[in-house]
């Protein structure tokens, strides 16, 4: 029955949009290498600034700086470093610029530049194998790869549009599967619940991809998701809190964890109140045990709406008449929607 879901999906999608990219990926002939462009037109500001000018000078066949300089970082003990020139390297693979044309060694840089944390670049991986460039053919790996590319750390506000990914690309076309992986995400990811909602997918492996086939469990990604989403949500302050504290993203990060809880508090997110209330109480993950902060908590949300009237009264018999006395001109349990906006 899956099966047959995913055949009628993909045909639906070639249906669609298959005759426009095919056009488009017929206009590049995948036997010969792609054109020489320019240092500007193909490579990435940024990772690959520092070699602009070498690699146009390779273009015009003066290749000795590029290749002495690119060697010179791909032995690199700083991954980043290394990440810089596996890039340029793919890009003169797929160009024959100063070597020979190999589609396998391009995809094998793409590859390596992806997995050392250029989570972009899993464009190119799955652009090389849907097309079979450079690698066997393999629809499914070319949805893994775009999985990755539209999941992993790179989430931005620019990751919903088409033209990001074009960019990344360069003069490569986007295939219809990566197309279909982009329409997925901006679906998922067009209102802050949705966003908030796969970064939980995320972090517990509910998530299903458009064919049916399941997410991967990828920390990163739903942390970049949550800490980009906090701008819009004391939701996402919440539960990027509540993670840190546990240690979903290495090792439990107190300050963090609470920095974020706090936050989503003073916007008004009663569920981030009750939460402190309880670590304030036990102390959990190293949280400061204080009958002061236990009451505050409490009576913050009592004020907004949750019904914690027993705990409240026991909070307040433990906090002493001096707390009960002073606690309601301490502006820390009070909701402040200014810091919000």
């Amino acid at each position: 029955m899956f099966g047959l879901k995913y055949r009628l999906l993909r045909l639906v999608i070639i249906l669609a949009v298959g005759a426009f990219w095919q056009n488009d990926a017929q206009a590049i002939d995948l036997s010969k290498p792609l054109p020489k462009l320019s240092a500007k037109e193909v490579l990435h500001y940024g990772p690959s600034s520092a070699f602009f000018k070498q690699y146009d000078q390779g273009i015009q066949g003066n290749c000795g700086p590029l290749l002495s300089h690119l060697n010179e970082k791909l032995q690199s003990s700083d991954s980043d470093v290394r990440y810089s020139a596996q890039l340029v390297y793919a890009e003169m693979y797929d160009r024959a610029v100063c070597v020979e044309y190999s589609p396998e060694k391009s995809f094998q840089y793409f590859k390596e530049a992806a997995d050392a944390g250029g989570p972009m670049f899993y464009a190119h991986v799955g652009w090389k194998y849907y097309y079979g460039h450079g690698v066997e053919q393999s629809e499914a790996k070319a949805n893994d790869a775009f999985k990755l590319l539209l999941t992993r750390g790179a989430f931005t506000e620019s990751s919903r549009f088409y033209e990001s990914y074009q960019d990344v690309l360069k003069d490569r076309p986007i295939p219809p599967l990566q197309k279909a992986g982009i329409d997925w995400l901006i679906k998922k990811t067009s209102t802050v619940e949705g966003r908030i909602k796969l970064a939980q997918a995320l972090l517990d492996g509910s998530g299903r991809y458009l064919d049916g086939s399941p997410l991967q469990i990828d920390k990163r990604a739903a942390r970049d998701i949550l800490s980009h989403t906090t701008s819009s949500s004391p939701k996402a302050h919440f539960l990027l809190g509540t993670e840190y504290l546990k240690g979903s993203f290495g090792d439990s990060n107190r300050y963090e964890g609470e920095f974020h809880l706090m936050w989503a508090a003073k916007c008004g997110y009663v569920p981030a109140m009750l939460e402190l209330a309880r670590l304030s109480e036990t102390g959990e993950f190293g949280i400061r045990q204080s009958k002061r902060d236990v009451y505050g908590w409490y009576l913050m949300a009592s004020e907004n709406g949750a019904n914690v009237s027993e705990r409240l009264l026991k909070a307040e018999q433990n906090a002493g008449f001096y707390i009960q006395l002073t606690i309601h001109k301490d502006s820390r349990f009070k909701v402040n929607i200014k810091q919000c906006n």
